[in-house]
């Protein structure tokens, strides 16, 4: 074993990168395409037609930048689900996060990386919940993780050279979702920090943050100087709290917040994990090369605790990976060797025991959560909801059987979401094609057409009437369902 450990240990990043891949790329579909990936997926396949038909671009929709449409469905392109080509894609950025945070623990440890530290990283159940779907935030935490190894050696050694990769590196998330933007108070706070030594190589970190911002603008002017862009309006003003509500409501919303995120930490990433970490904050907090991830890890959580109106577990993944390395530091407070292995190996143990979980039987890691209300609740739009993809690859398959080699037509409720963006994407045979329910009245004369209507649950668009049912799938975990029906109209139309 000893001969195994020292191996793996001295070409840790080849082998923490196979193991790291070979866990997140197994049973990638295991969990069904939830509401925002169907959105995300069926954004890219309207961007890449829009194109071919002389349509605008799409600049943004909904805080996403067009890195979203431009990417995943470019993907889709290639010859396999277009779910799973995406997944690939957000497993591939979360391992740029993984050895991201390696290079971050062996720079303020100057120690090396070791198997244990993959482990943790590897079978953390909140980072592979999220990190293996197709959604924007595996990519905001990777940039987030590179910007932070990035401004560590920044204010290290001031060079332009790492100006200009940190400007990069956040434009490039910004191309994606503007949540990126978040790495800038915390590294705001360390720069004036570090203007306080007043020594000489101050002028070089200033004309290399000059040299980030400016990359920064030029990566992002094709989007924020197109016609477009400045025509939209756009929510994000609806989602943060103005200045005057935070000072009038503070103390309200850390005591009605903070306890939410602390609940999703202490419930995805395991209640030993969380232990540790708290022991890794006590054992770490004085450590000078530790201070500027304690600010880069808390000030983010802290800025949407009190500005963020709308949130959820996923939009703090981006610092998941400093929590961890927190957490694995926290093993070195206990100072009796026998008792710190222990608790390594039972806080492995406990979070390899839900990953795998997760990865092999998520309805079961989704009934575990009942132990924890709080990360119960916010699950339940990936399992239980209308949200969660429970059903909805079976009835567009279901479809695609039925149909053959006739020409035919599935009607979806004009709406964003599970089942009716999903149907869109999954769907992309010559002969079957995916309308909004609004266009029904066209296809009534038209008898060699097969017509399907896939409804979410008992919404059913205003077909009634013309509709029976083929096919029903009940979601696991709740009441909601996916209904295929055929729809039969009127010779009139009527």
């Amino acid at each position: 074993m000893k001969k195994f450990l020292a191996g793996f240990n001295k070409h840790i990043y080849l082998w923490g990168t196979v193991f790291f891949l070979a866990v997140n790329l197994f049973q990638l579909t295991s969990m069904p395409i939830f509401n925002d990936e169907g959105i995300y997926l069926h954004w890219g396949r309207e961007f890449y037609q829009g194109l071919g038909k002389g349509y605008p671009l799409m600049v943004a929709v909904d805080g996403k930048q067009t890195g979203v449409p431009l990417v995943y469905g470019l993907l889709q392109f290639l010859p396999i689900d277009p779910l799973l080509s995406v997944r690939f894609f957000s497993v591939a950025v979360s391992l740029v996060t993984f050895l991201a945070i390696l290079a971050v623990y062996k720079k303020v440890s100057e120690k090396r990386p070791d198997i244990f530290l993959v482990l943790l990283l590897t079978f953390s159940p909140y980072l592979l919940f999220f990190d293996r779907m197709a959604l924007p935030d595996g990519l905001i935490a990777a940039c987030y993780t590179l910007s932070v190894l990035i401004s560590l050696s920044l204010f290290e050694k001031p060079q332009i050279i790492k100006g200009l990769a940190l400007g990069a590196v956040i434009a490039l998330g910004w191309w994606f979702k503007s949540t990126i933007l978040i790495i800038l108070p915390p590294f705001l706070i360390l720069l004036v920090w570090r203007f306080r030594k007043k020594d000489f190589s101050s002028g070089r970190l200033i004309a290399a943050v000059l040299a980030g911002a400016m990359i920064f603008l030029l990566m992002v002017a094709p989007i924020i100087f197109h016609p477009d862009y400045q025509r939209m309006a756009f929510p994000e003003s609806n989602r943060i709290y103005s200045f005057s509500e935070v000072l009038r409501q503070a103390p309200k919303l850390f005591t009605d917040k903070a306890p939410l995120y602390t609940a999703w930490f202490a419930d995805y990433a395991t209640p030993l994990v969380f232990m540790s970490f708290l022991l890794g904050i006590l054992c770490l907090i004085k450590k000078k090369g530790y201070r500027p991830l304690f600010v880069f890890l808390v000030v983010p959580i802290l800025a949407e605790i009190f500005l963020v109106k709308i949130f959820s577990a996923r939009y703090i993944v981006y610092v998941l990976p400093l929590f961890l390395l927190f957490s694995y530091e926290g093993f070195s407070f206990i100072k009796q060797k026998s008792w710190k292995y222990a608790f390594l190996f039972a806080t492995l143990l406990s979070s390899m025991t839900v990953s795998l979980l997760l990865i092999f039987y998520p309805g079961r890691f989704y009934q575990l959560m009942e132990k924890f209300p709080k990360g119960r609740e916010d699950l339940y739009q990936y399992f239980d909801g209308w949200t969660s993809g429970y059903g909805v690859k079976e009835a567009a398959d279901w479809i695609t059987k039925d149909a053959g080699e006739r020409l035919s037509v599935v009607f979806v409720r004009d709406d964003s979401g599970n089942p009716e963006d999903a149907m869109y994407v999954f769907l992309r045979r010559d002969n079957i094609k995916v309308f909004p329910i609004n266009l029904l009245g066209y296809f009534a004369r038209q008898k060699d057409v097969r017509l399907y209507f896939v409804s979410r649950g008992v919404q059913m668009g205003g077909v009634e009437k013309y509709a029976r049912l083929l096919k029903r799938y009940d979601k696991p975990f709740g009441n909601e369902y996916i209904g295929i029906y055929n729809i039969a109209l009127p010779e009139s139309g009527s």
